[in-house]
């Protein structure tokens, strides 16, 4: 009989690779593959279950370490295991499984390919699918473009590693201060394509302009007439003279000559 199971797992914290394994399910659900409504032995299903079990582990180990490397928090997961060949002539294992790599795949979330064997003489190949899913910041509320961001305006969801090709944030501390690249619908991922340093001088601002004079510092107002973030040189109106004049944005509301 080939055998499949589809297993749940729950969050990964990042502070404990080794997660605790109580109440997660060994076997969720076996499907008759070979042929429908095919009787399954109680040693049949004991096989499977010790295979797809080790399996799991084999999986659950290599995930912990990527969420660890990568950063990731509150990694969760979902196997989808399937073992090759008819286990109802096998006996259950009553010694430990060994788990063999048949492909070193460096990308775990790749479908892999497993070969378990058991000590008392048979074994079995398994191939397997992790499906992931991590919790990530979206915008609670539509932002609009150039808007500072601030964490009433975020929430985390959760969401499939294959929707977040373009990145993305778990935590608001990585973003708040920061500006909206673009206007950003409610519900959308935040990416680092969303973002761009914060706006520290706004259209229409008075300022400090701030010049090297002989040694010494001097400072005139002006009227920012461009928005402008750090390090960037906008153009401004000295509201004195009138004269325009372009400077190097320094900080909020202060800017340098030349």
């Amino acid at each position: 009989m080939n055998s499949s199971a589809n297993q749940n797992r729950p969050g990964l914290p990042l502070s404990n690779a080794t997660r605790a394994r109580a109440g997660r399910l060994a076997s969720a659900l076996f499907l008759v593959l070979a042929g429908v409504g095919a009787p399954c032995s109680q040693a049949d299903t004991k096989v499977a279950s010790q295979v797809l079990e080790a399996v799991a582990q084999q999986q659950d180990a290599r995930l912990d370490a990527l969420a660890l490397s990568k950063g990731w928090q509150g990694l969760e997961h979902t196997l989808e295991s399937q073992v090759l060949g008819e286990t109802a002539s096998l006996k259950p294992c009553s010694g430990p499984l060994s788990v063999t790599a048949e492909a070193t795949l460096p990308n775990p979330l790749a479908r892999q390919r497993y070969r378990v064997k058991c000590p008392e003489g048979w074994q079995r190949v398994v191939v397997s699918q992790a499906s992931v899913r991590l919790p990530v910041l979206v915008s609670r509320v539509a932002i609009e473009r150039n808007a500072t961001l601030e964490a009433r305006q975020l929430e985390r969801k959760v969401m499939p590693l294959e929707r977040l090709r373009r990145g993305f944030y778990q935590t608001p501390a990585e973003v708040v201060g920061q500006s909206a690249r673009r206007s950003l619908r409610a519900g959308q991922v935040i990416g680092p394509a969303s973002l761009a340093p914060p706006v520290l001088v706004r259209r229409g601002q008075r300022v400090t302009v701030v010049a090297a004079v002989g040694g010494l510092n001097a400072s005139v107002e002006a009227e920012a007439l461009e928005d402008g973030r750090q390090g960037e040189r906008i153009k401004l109106r000295n509201t004195s003279s009138r004269k325009p004049l372009e400077a190097k944005v320094t900080g909020p509301g202060q800017v340098q000559l030349p």
